[in-house]
């Protein structure tokens, strides 16, 4: 298994006592909120054949072999329950990409784009399957910044978005 995918599953599974317990995040001027992780059983062999049609990137089946699908930072709200991030299980990645082809918000000039993590109020993040079979770099930002790409593997921005208390990491300045 990929090591950083392996970081990703250890570092969840040690701030929530293997999902057990809330994490509390730190807040600006505000106090810590308590939110939760969900992790699913892995994917079977037939789930992950069923992305076979895409070429996904290693860290990303092997993710989905360890648990099909992520819930991150799940709080309860006045409002009711809120995720701030998802990451869609292999059954969502082929749903979700049906329906961007059948929209047109996937290939021809814009390039062959699977969504894989679905942001709460920004958008998808999508792996651009040209741009990954190139070598260039392949995850995209979410949403209107969609045609600029993360340096950064799938497995390595899961592990930044953890460590950094589900912040757009990508939006601070250093």
């Amino acid at each position: 298994m990929d090591q950083t995918v392996t970081n990703v599953i250890n570092t969840i599974n040690v701030l929530t006592n293997n999902t057990k317990d809330a994490y509390l995040v730190p807040t600006l001027g505000g106090a810590p909120i308590a939110c939760r992780f969900k992790m699913w059983p892995g994917a079977t062999k037939e789930d992950i054949q069923s992305l076979r049609q895409f070429d996904l990137p290693g860290d990303l089946i092997d993710f989905l072999s360890a648990t099909n699908g992520l819930d991150l930072f799940n709080m309860q709200t006045e409002y009711g329950p809120l995720t701030w991030a998802h990451v869609l299980n292999c059954q969502e990645i082929v749903e979700n990409y049906s329906l961007m082809k059948k929209t047109g918000l996937t290939g021809r000039n814009k390039g062959e784009l699977v969504g894989v993590i679905h942001l709460t109020d920004i958008g998808l993040i999508n792996i651009n399957i040209d741009r990954l079979k190139a070598g260039q770099h392949y995850l995209s930002y979410p949403a209107e910044w969609g045609s600029e790409y993360f340096n950064l593997t799938f497995a390595e921005w899961l592990y930044r978005y953890i460590v950094c208390g589900g912040s757009e990491f990508w939006n601070l300045q250093y």
